[in-house]
């Protein structure tokens, strides 16, 4: 019983420790590491919840392990939403630029052929 439960805490900080990674990749902008990392943390997940350890869970330690991941997945969802947000407006931005130089260059046609 021990064992499952020392087996639960350390995948679980596994865990939390993947989430800080990925955060810090963010925060440098190394979007191929963090994928990398978002993957091998699904892979843990697989594996906490085929270990259906319920004390460690349920135990002030993992509320508070529990807590911890949140804050961290908090923080992450953030980023990645001002991650959006920018693409979005370098996106629009592009579109409005694409648009001006076509119309102009259509322009500029329409003068050489006069």
């Amino acid at each position: 019983m021990d064992e499952v439960v020392r087996s639960g805490r350390q995948l679980w900080q596994d865990y939390l420790f993947l989430t800080r990674e990925m955060g810090k990749c963010l925060a440098r902008k190394d979007f191929d590491l963090f994928t990398e990392l978002l993957g091998q943390r699904q892979r843990l997940q697989e594996l906490i919840e085929a270990a259906g350890d319920k004390e460690f869970t349920r135990s002030a330690a993992g509320r508070q392990l529990f807590a911890a991941i949140q804050a961290e997945n908090q923080c992450i969802t953030r980023h990645l939403q001002l991650f959006l947000n920018r693409a979005k407006t370098a996106q629009a931005a592009t579109k409005a630029y694409e648009r001006f130089t076509a119309t102009a260059a259509v322009g500029r046609q329409m003068d050489r052929q006069t």
